[in-house]
């Protein structure tokens, strides 16, 4: 019960339901939540530490605070900055016993947002771009964090049967269904690349009935844009004849050459706002971008080193467990996202990030273990006994 409840806050805290009433309440609390996740399994005798992400968020917050003070940042940016960089020392947690928290968390944000794209579709009555909006974030943070907690429902229906698994697989089905509400150019294609990994490592008659879908797409691409309801349906989601007031090209431009005027620490939290101002922008759209213009190109460099060995973990499961390859998939679709948006700046959004990698890492650590506690399911506490094969319970053993 008291990991319902503690997932129902971390839930509220991913989703942003607290910037209803105070944003920094999600922000500070998104970040003490990750690092106190990673703290606890620390001190658990069963967590395992992996000390290269808790080395690499206090370098991350040690420039922040140098750049802030090179460039006399203001203390707000600074301290909201700080927050997004110490949220990342969460990624170093592991514990089984805390897998039902993270399980139950990232089903919690599924529904609450799924629930919430549906109600804003259905209002507006019509599915398009920018009709769907966040609780203190854009809705390109809504499709990705849709994306990412899908694979965790997608695995689910897999290991149900009967009745169950029909309505999981039917709800797994609406979840990529809201991605598409919410019109995301990134959400939608990302979507599409983590079901084409999907169908490629799991079942081979959907990577090939997908590949060639997407190769007559692509073959015939003439012919289907003179399609009027298919025309209209990708000018509706911006496929099609938009024209971007401020291309991410142009904006990364205007970055580099500021990024090239301070290498070593940037131009300090919160002023890339005031730079990128000029042309009507907040931020540099990119993680990467965004990090290397605020605190310089060694913190870009040391977040490239963070993403390179979150993105092991798929590449190691595609080799090892299928499992642990579908939850890494979440990896997958933080990083896509973050090639065009910054979610850095969303402690939330990292809050849900840290509890996917630890599904993730723990199904694949079990691939290695013979006896482990038996997991059943999402909604069951570990006990103290059982066989795996590939990470899960196959037959209890005293």
């Amino acid at each position: 019960m008291s990991s319902w409840i503690t997932a129902i806050i971390s839930g509220c805290l991913t989703t942003g339901i607290f910037s209803v009433f105070v944003h920094a309440i999600t922000q500070l609390c998104g970040a003490a939540f990750a690092v106190g996740f990673a703290v606890l399994c620390a001190l658990h005798q069963k967590g395992r530490i992996h000390v290269e992400f808790f080395l690499a968020a206090i370098v991350l917050t040690i420039l922040c605070m140098l750049s802030s003070e090179v460039n006399i940042a203001p203390q707000p940016s600074t301290i909201h900055l700080l927050a997004c960089y110490g949220a990342l020392a969460g990624l170093a947690g592991t514990n089984s016993d805390y897998s039902p928290y993270a399980q139950r968390t990232i089903i919690v944000t599924n529904l609450i947002l799924v629930t919430l794209v549906f109600a804003q579709t259905l209002n507006s009555g019509v599915i398009q771009t920018w009709n769907v909006t966040g609780i203190g974030s854009g809705a390109n943070l809504v499709a990705a964090q849709i994306n990412m907690t899908l694979p965790l429902i997608a695995l689910m229906a897999l290991q149900a049967t009967g009745f169950r698994r029909f309505l999981l697989t039917l709800y797994s089905l609406a979840g990529g269904f809201a991605v598409v509400c919410v019109g995301s150019r990134n959400g939608i294609g990302s979507l599409a690349i983590m079901l084409v990994l999907f169908g490629l490592f799991n079942h081979k008659k959907i990577a090939v009935i997908t590949t060639i879908i997407l190769s007559l797409l692509l073959a015939f691409l003439d012919e289907v844009m003179q399609n009027s309801l298919i025309l209209d349906i990708l000018v509706r989601f911006r496929f099609a004849r938009f024209e971007a007031k401020n291309t991410r090209s142009l904006i990364w431009s205007i970055s580099e050459e500021y990024i090239m005027k301070s290498p070593w620490f940037g131009v300090g939290p919160g002023k890339a706002g005031d730079i990128l101002a000029v042309i009507d922008v907040k931020h540099a759209h990119s993680n990467y971008v965004q990090i290397a213009l605020e605190c310089g190109l060694p913190a870009a460099l040391i977040f490239c080193l963070i993403m390179g060995m979150l993105l092991k973990l798929p590449a190691i499961a595609i080799l090892k467990n299928r499992e642990a390859f579908i939850l890494s998939l979440s990896v997958v679709g933080y990083f896509l996202y973050s090639l065009t948006d910054n979610p850095i700046h969303h402690p939330q959004a990292t809050l849900l990030l840290v509890v996917c990698v630890h599904e993730a890492r723990r199904v694949l650590q079990l691939t290695d273990s013979r006896y482990c506690s038996p997991q059943l399911s999402p909604f069951h506490s570990p006990s103290t006994s059982g066989r795996y094969v590939s990470g899960y319970p196959t037959a209890s053993s005293s």
